[in-house]
């Protein structure tokens, strides 16, 4: 789909003053710098830290030692460009297809940088996407057994002849691995155990 046909996010509706002028600034960056400044300035508002993610004196020297004389004055309107574009994305948890048309039809910005940006915007959200998939993935239930015993030298039954029942599940991780779990059930707990599932299953009936 063209750029122009794609709409834009709300927060580049009104580019702030000095975009344009910015935007100059960015082109000119060597490909390689600007993805550092962009990766840096991504995880600082990640971090929510009140500090600096870069240093605009210190870019002014990076860039400086390959031939950009800039004054620190455009290095910052760069950065508060490059912030703006980041934070807005950020809050309104636009996709890098869409960030990209924009920053293509919308901005001053050419297609290298456009591609850097969005390159960096992309993989982080990916990184941040598989982080979380990893922190709430508790496993998917592949395989149930169950036996019914009687207790002779089980530790939670306290006394014998008692029966109980052992259930083996077989759970897959979120990379696919599989793994055995054991648990051992007195039959009151089993009961309660029991009863729990049936009210799971009346109330997906009705979903």
């Amino acid at each position: 789909m063209d750029a122009a046909m794609v709409p834009a996010p709300q927060f580049m509706a009104v580019l702030p003053p000095g975009f344009s002028a910015a935007a100059v600034t960015i082109n000119a960056m060597p490909a390689a710098m600007l993805a550092e400044t962009c990766n840096g300035l991504l995880r600082h508002i990640k971090d929510g830290t009140s500090t600096s993610a870069v240093s605009a004196g210190l870019l002014q020297h990076q860039l400086s030692a390959v031939g950009m004389r800039l004054r620190v004055e455009e290095i910052e309107s760069a950065l508060n460009a490059l912030s703006f574009v980041f934070r807005g994305a950020a809050d309104e948890a636009v996709s890098s297809e869409v960030l990209l048309a924009a920053l293509k039809s919308r901005t001053a910005l050419d297609d290298a940088a456009c591609g850097t940006i969005n390159h960096v915007y992309s993989t982080q959200a990916k990184a941040g996407e598989a982080a979380l998939r990893e922190v709430l993935s508790i496993g998917q239930l592949v395989d149930v057994k169950w036996k019914l015993g009687l207790a002779v030298t089980s530790s939670l039954c306290s006394n014998m002849n008692e029966g109980f029942v052992v259930l083996l599940l077989r759970v897959a991780d979120a990379s696919g691995q599989v793994s055995s779990h054991t648990v051992e059930l007195r039959m009151p707990e089993f009961r309660r155990f029991a009863s729990s599932v049936r009210e799971m299953s009346a109330i997906l009936q009705t979903v």
